[in-house]
């Protein structure tokens, strides 16, 4: 980041002094950061999800309810702004209850869960952009992620494949533990 007096271009700057490299990697995280930041509002904001979106969303999830299927509704990140009201949605359709439906949420974006979540600790879009600039509440992380994985995998922490699903991060056994539970509890309606 350019010299300026924000509180993150400050301590970079003196990371920079002490640590060239370091400084650089800072640097370099938080451009991707900004970047990835800028793209996700941007398309949220050409491009909003519609009322009749998620009509056809909920409508669809409604049919697999009434044919008798069991759901498991997993989304990462702004997906989990969806899943919640679709979770809602079929809860009012009858003989469709919560033994029916499980959830997984990943990097979840919203105050409120309807089940079992990963959130890494270094998940610079959650930790960052939501929560330190209390966008929204999010709920506490609960996966710890080496600060080597920013350096080699991804920068923003955030990532679904190269964070939350990677075969060698701690989160992906999270991930997959909480899918496991939700699939074994399910009951047909």
């Amino acid at each position: 980041p350019p010299d300026g007096d924000t509180c993150l271009e400050r301590i970079s700057t003196s990371l920079s002094n002490a640590i060239p490299e370091l400084g650089d990697l800072l640097g370099a995280l938080y451009s991707d950061f900004t970047s990835e930041a800028a793209a996700g509002v941007g398309r949220l904001v050409t491009e909003p999800p519609t009322e009749a979106d998620l009509a056809a969303h909920h409508t669809r999830l409604k049919a697999l309810a009434l044919e008798g299927k069991m759901l498991l509704l997993i989304a990462h990140s702004q997906g989990n702004l969806f899943l919640n009201p679709a979770f809602d949605a079929l809860m009012s359709v009858d003989g469709f209850g919560v033994e029916s439906v499980g959830t997984v949420h990943i990097a979840p974006a919203s105050a409120t869960l309807r089940g079992g979540y990963a959130l890494a600790d270094l998940d610079l879009v959650v930790n960052v952009l939501l929560r330190a600039l209390q966008l929204t509440t999010v709920p506490p992380s609960n996966v710890e992620l080496p600060l080597a994985h920013l350096v080699f995998s991804d920068n923003s922490g955030h990532q679904l494949v190269p964070t939350y699903l990677n075969p060698i991060r701690d989160p992906v056994s999270l991930v997959t533990s909480i899918a496991d539970a939700q699939i074994t509890a399910l009951v047909p309606p």
